[in-house]
């Protein structure tokens, strides 16, 4: 995936694209994605609780994907359900949708919290959208506690009752499979109408480490916490360079800190969630941080990650365009579907799209 994720090269589309519909868009993950492997994406994303990042969302799919004929439709799902999901065609080549998953994630997860009325109606929009938009083939991707939720028996059933078959990985690492080099779970689900050739997952490539990711990028030095300190001093590995947690740590039993985590170049990052670009989820815009963890280079001393770091991680590609805050930033590279999986998936599936014009 080095070539995906290194290319600044913006990819060309065919006149007869195939269309894919992209439900909760986000930043624009599925729909970097999808536009490299050859398809043109019609996208739907507000956030309700966040109308302004949606906005700034908004701004980005123009920004990036505008020249290929994409439009993004600044409403929620369940907005556009009410309204017959009115503008979005129907019976395309394939539809994915990440559906609200605030009562499944982080610490809510581990406490068990219920779903709540924005889940569910969330995952009835879904369902509706299945039989109405009637998509010859489906995706759906969340978080691994999904597989649990009613919300997901909402969706499963709707798939089954409007003619779909499909399968389903309940715990995809996409370092495993060898798309991005961070430690990201998720559930993902692959549908496919009755009469139509079945979908499958590619087979899994080589994974790689971080540290490819840095490139020829400029590092920019930067100060580190004395407890990052003390635990690169008790490393006995000299000569190896290290990502070391900056934030997010734990407490244990007893009320103390746990170690920070570290990863050499050769390993994939810790689950990186945008929560790491700030200091609460009621902080604005304008109070952030850049440095979710610091690398670490034996003579050369601390630095922080570039933001283009950052992205490649996440499995953007460099031509991909992006807000330089970090709260900005971190919302989508935090969240997003890693768009070289999607790449990796589409092109594994539908190679006639994929193919150089």
């Amino acid at each position: 995936m080095y070539d995906f994720i290194f290319n600044k090269k913006k990819p060309k589309v065919r006149k007869d694209a195939p269309l894919m519909i992209d439900l909760f868009s986000g930043g624009g993950g599925v729909k970097t994605g999808a536009i490299s492997a050859g398809f043109i994406s019609i996208g739907v994303e507000k956030d309700p609780n966040n109308p302004e990042l949606s906005k700034i969302f908004s701004n980005w799919h123009d920004v990036n994907f505008a020249e290929y004929g994409s439009k993004t439709y600044l409403e929620t799902v369940q907005e556009m359900c009410l309204k017959g999901w009115q503008g979005l065609p129907r019976n395309t080549l394939i539809a994915h949708a990440s559906p609200v998953c605030s009562h499944f994630c982080g610490y809510r997860a581990v406490n068990r919290a219920k779903e709540d009325a924005k889940d569910i109606t969330s995952a009835k929009a879904v369902a509706d959208a299945i039989a109405v938009l009637d998509a010859q083939y489906w995706t759906i991707e969340q978080v691994t506690e999904y597989v649990q939720s009613e919300s997901f028996k909402i969706i499963c059933t709707a798939l089954w009752e409007n003619g779909y078959s499909f399968i389903l990985e309940p715990k995809i690492d996409f370092y495993e499979w060898g798309v991005i080099p961070q430690n990201r779970k998720r559930m993902f689900l692959l549908a496919w109408k009755r009469d139509r050739k079945p979908l499958e997952f590619p087979p899994k490539l080589k994974p790689w480490g971080w540290g490819k990711c840095l490139g020829s990028l400029n590092l920019v030095p930067d100060t580190p916490l004395d407890w990052q300190e003390k635990a690169i001093s008790q490393f006995n590995k000299p000569y190896t360079a290290f990502a070391v947690q900056r934030v997010g740590r734990f407490r244990d039993r007893d009320g103390d800190y746990r170690p920070p985590k570290m990863r050499s170049g050769d390993e994939p990052i810790w689950t990186i969630t945008k929560h790491a670009f700030h200091n609460s989820p009621k902080t604005t815009a304008g109070i952030d941080r850049h440095n979710p963890f610091n690398i670490y280079i034996p003579g050369k001393g601390w630095f922080y990650p570039h933001p283009r770091a950052i992205a490649r991680i996440a499995g953007f590609p460099d031509w991909f365009r992006f807000s330089p805050k970090p709260y900005y930033y971190g919302s989508v590279f935090g969240y997003s579907v890693p768009p070289s999986w999607i790449y990796r998936l589409l092109s594994h599936n539908f190679i006639d799209y994929t193919k150089e014009i």
